[in-house]
C-alpha cells in the first residue's frame, strides 16, 4: 500500500446517482368555475365547460403534473408514457413506443377536455377529436423555468381553476428560489450532458439549447454540453465524436 501522506483525496471513477422521489403535492381539490373560454396557443378560442374526465398529454409529462398538483388529478382519466409518476402510473396510457397519440384509445375514455401542445402528436389525432366535439386547449411548448409561471396558469384557466393556479404558481416559485440558493453562483459548476435515450426505440439524442434540460442544468450552476459545443436544436442525435467535444463531467438520463 501507498504511504499516507495526510492528505485526503475523494472518490474517483464513474458514480451513478438515482434522483430523488419526488412526489406530487396536490392541493385541496378545488371547485372549478365553468365554462371557462380561453385562446389556445394554436389561436382557436376553446370553451371548456366540463372538467370531470381531464387528458393533459405532451412529450415530457408537464401537463399532467400540473393537474396532479392544481388537486384534479381525480378527474385525469389518461396519461401520455412520459406521466408515470406514482399518482398516475395506474392510468391507461394513450401513446405508443414513439410517443405517438392513438385517437381510438382517447376517444374510448371519452375526455371531456384535452390538454396538450406541439411536441406530441401525430396533429390529425386532434383534428379529429375537435371534429368529435372535445375541446382541445394547446399550451406553449417551450420548457424554460421562467415559463413554469405560464404553464401553470393557462393549465388552471383551462380548467377554470385560475386561484388554485395562482397558489400553486406560489408554491412552486418559492422551491424554485430555494433550490437556486443551494447552487454554486460562481460558475464553477460541472459540464452536464442531458441524453434523451430510448434504446429499444434506438432514439439516442444530445440536449442543446431549448432542451428543459438546458434550463434546469444552467439554473443549478453547472454548464449545459450541448449548448457548449455550439449545438443549435433542442435535440440532436449523438455521435461517439460529439459526446467527446462535449466532454461532460455528469451524464443526465432519464
Amino acid at each position: 500500500s501507498s504511504e499516507r501522506t495526510g492528505t485526503t483525496s475523494g472518490p474517483t471513477g464513474p458514480r451513478t446517482i438515482a434522483a430523488l422521489a419526488d412526489p406530487v403535492r396536490p392541493l385541496a381539490t378545488p371547485t372549478p368555475s365553468l365554462p371557462a373560454t380561453v385562446t389556445s396557443a394554436d389561436g382557436v378560442e376553446v370553451t371548456v365547460t366540463d372538467t370531470s374526465r381531464i387528458l393533459a398529454v405532451d412529450l415530457y409529462g408537464t401537463f399532467a403534473e400540473i393537474v396532479f398538483s392544481l388537486g384534479m388529478g381525480g378527474n385525469v382519466v389518461g396519461r401520455d408514457v412520459a406521466s408515470g409518476f406514482e399518482e398516475a402510473e395506474h392510468l391507461p396510457v394513450v401513446t405508443g413506443s414513439s410517443h405517438a397519440l392513438n385517437v381510438e384509445s382517447i376517444l374510448a375514455l371519452d375526455p371531456t377536455v384535452v390538454l396538450t401542445d406541439t411536441s406530441i402528436g401525430p396533429p390529425e389525432v386532434f383534428e379529429q377529436l375537435r371534429a368529435a366535439g372535445i375541446p382541445v386547449v394547446f399550451l406553449d411548448p417551450e420548457r424554460t423555468l421562467a415559463g413554469v409561471d405560464d404553464h401553470i396558469r393557462a393549465v388552471a384557466a383551462a380548467l377554470g381553476v385560475p386561484a388554485a393556479g395562482e397558489e400553486l404558481i406560489a408554491r412552486t416559485d418559492a422551491e424554485i428560489a430555494e433550490a437556486r440558493a443551494l447552487a454554486p453562483a460562481d460558475g464553477s459548476g460541472p459540464r452536464v450532458a442531458f441524453l434523451y435515450v430510448r434504446g429499444t426505440a434506438g432514439v439516442y439524442l444530445l440536449g442543446g439549447p431549448g432542451s428543459g434540460a438546458d434550463a434546469i442544468i444552467e439554473a443549478v450552476g453547472a454548464e449545459d454540453a450541448g449548448t457548449a459545443i455550439g449545438l443549435d436544436r433542442s435535440f440532436t442525435p449523438i455521435t461517439s465524436e460529439g459526446m467527446i467535444n462535449a466532454a461532460p463531467d455528469v451524464l443526465l438520463v432519464m
